[in-house]
């Protein structure tokens, strides 16, 4: 049920020899600048590291029993610790925005597998209102069939039931009692709702250890870009850089963007699956299924953003070291001199802006057949 980055990509990202050259500024100055910096950005990842084991063990303790206090014990450890990114010093070096950018993807997946766990603990209470239900219609329904009358219905019972869109015949409003055959409709369908939640938060349930999966990932190769990081600030210092180590930066880059392209692409099409589900018979579970994919959806366009944002930052620092004249892509991302991989760039972030406005589009439609249907009630 678990997916991790593939493990070429994560080769890729352990092996870049990082490079720290920026024209014009004198070496032992800008080492120590930079050193600092990715003394802090160390920290902060090492602090992340203290507590990833911790969660993925709460997280696969809630998987094997999801009951509500393994669930919140998952929830409150991920809440637990965690590096503050918004610390964190702006390093020059495309070798620091790279570690960084590792660590910003981490932090990320751990953010939306924390939402998944915090909306099966609200899935969880649903549940809990349902077996209350339950247990308040049976004795209904039992005395009904032995004596053959409708029940008497509270008003805080059918408000309930309306809560939780639970179907029940209009007459029971009207006439507050129920038959035993009514009743029976009634558990038949609260029961129908318990077994989809179960389903749901089962599927939820993987998204979590899928997310956890690629937190893990970034994580360790965050740990390791740092550590290449630096060791390519012990090689500036005694002036043994290999300028063509560069393209392998910018190779790891590229994998990047391939990865997650591929990964919008998946999410997009399970996202099109579910609305087109969602239109077909827009209830109240199908509506669910189709949230959780447009919240897949977005953390993956979140990710899409940060690798774009960061290779398009590396492109600019890399044509600066240079010396040639690199075009201000503040906004629009636009090419900058270094061959074809500006290219790449705009390719990435115009996928990403094509995504952006698919969810849009699909979020719009969302609400509007939402309110179609609540109209056709």
């Amino acid at each position: 049920m678990r997916r991790y980055l593939p493990r070429a990509l994560a080769a890729t990202c352990s092996a870049v020899a990082l490079t720290a050259l920026l024209a014009g500024a004198p070496a032992v100055a800008f080492a120590d600048t930079e050193a600092d910096a990715l003394a802090e950005l160390q920290a902060a990842v090492e602090l992340e590291q203290s507590g990833a084991a911790d969660l993925q063990e709460a997280v696969d303790a809630a998987e094997e029993n999801p009951a509500t206090e393994t669930v919140e014990a998952a929830v409150s450890t991920g809440q637990a610790h965690g590096a503050n990114l918004d610390a964190l010093p702006s390093g020059t070096s495309v070798q620091y925005q790279f570690a960084k950018l590792q660590l910003e993807l981490s932090q990320q997946c751990k953010d939306t597998a924390l939402d998944k766990m915090t909306q099966i603990r609200d899935q969880q209470a649903q549940q809990l209102k349902l077996a209350e239900l339950i247990n308040e219609l049976l004795p209904l329904t039992s005395t009904a069939r032995k004596t053959g009358e409708a029940q008497p219905v509270s008003d805080d019972l059918l408000r309930r039931l309306d809560e939780l869109d639970i179907e029940y015949d209009d007459g029971i409003a009207q006439t507050k009692k129920a038959s035993a055959t009514e009743l029976n409709v009634i558990i038949s369908n609260v029961q129908n709702r318990q077994e989809t939640l179960g389903d749901d938060i089962q599927q939820e349930m993987a998204y979590v250890q899928d997310f956890m999966g690629q937190y893990n990932s970034y994580l360790k190769n965050a740990s390791s870009a740092t550590a290449n990081a630096q060791n390519t600030l012990a090689a500036l210092a005694r002036g043994t850089v290999d300028p063509s180590e560069d393209s392998l930066l910018m190779q790891s880059y590229r994998a990047l963007v391939t990865e997650q392209a591929e990964q919008a692409e998946q999410a997009r099409k399970a996202l099109e699956e579910q609305l087109s589900a969602f239109l077909a018979d827009p209830s109240p579970e199908a509506k669910q299924r189709l949230e959780n994919e447009i919240s897949r959806y977005h953390a993956t366009l979140d990710a899409i953003s940060s690798v774009a944002q960061s290779m398009a930052n590396a492109e600019r620092s890399l044509t600066t070291q240079r010396g040639t004249v690199a075009t201000d892509s503040t906004g629009n991302l636009a090419p900058l001199a270094l061959g074809g991989l500006g290219g790449v760039v705009i390719g990435a972030v115009g996928a990403y802006a094509l995504i952006r406005r698919r969810g849009q589009t699909t979020a719009g439609a969302v609400t509007a057949a939402t309110a179609s249907n609540a109209e056709g009630e």
